[in-house]
């Protein structure tokens, strides 16, 4: 896609589904207060279904088009990047509560990237070590708490009490390769598809 068209967005919706957002949830009908302020401006790209399966979507100017006429799904959308709406059917105003979204996600690959969070790491060495025992991972918790003076979630990667944490990981037997991308000085980036 060519850097110079207007940008493009996905709808943040799922039928009939809960939604996050950091505010915590929102049914999938009620997104309008996720949409940027001057969403009626921009360009949109979604999948609805109209009774007849998942339809490839364009909300164009607040106008919703529906682009399974020119295209099958919003993988070919987006890779034809063509967002002018042309040769789609034009349904009228956009309106969330009136069409049923579904994830803009279809056959397209998405890739994360992020970093492995301490608390995470630690709490699957702790469930794995206590074998899904609430008491026993409990009592796991407080023993190291204890050690190291605070609380485990508390622990910042590479600081004095992560080393102080590995030290009582390691003497307990619980020390994992694993952990060491998690509360070590370097922390691992990672990515998946």
């Amino acid at each position: 896609m060519a850097l110079d068209k207007e940008p493009v967005f996905h709808l943040l919706a799922l039928s009939k589904k809960v939604i996050g957002s950091r505010e915590g949830y929102v049914e999938s009908r009620d997104i309008m207060p996720l949409m940027p302020s001057d969403w009626a401006q921009g360009t949109f790209v979604g999948r609805a279904d109209f009774g007849e399966g998942p339809s490839p979507i364009l909300v164009l100017r607040g106008e919703l088009i529906d682009m399974s006429g020119v295209v099958p799904t919003v993988s070919a959308l987006v890779e034809a990047g063509d967002f002018s709406g042309a040769g789609g059917v034009r349904l009228g105003a956009f309106d969330a509560a009136a069409v049923n979204l579904l994830s803009p996600v279809d056959l397209q690959c998405v890739k994360a990237c992020g970093v492995t969070f301490a608390t995470s790491a630690i709490e699957r060495v702790i469930e794995e070590r206590a074998r899904g025992d609430w008491s026993a991972a409990a009592a796991i918790r407080e023993r190291l708490e204890a050690r190291i003076g605070g609380q485990i979630r508390s622990v910042v990667p590479g600081s004095d009490s992560a080393a102080q944490l590995k030290a009582a990981l390691i003497e307990d037997g619980l020390w994992s390769q694993y952990l060491e991308v998690a509360i070590g000085p370097d922390a691992e980036v990672f990515t998946k598809s």
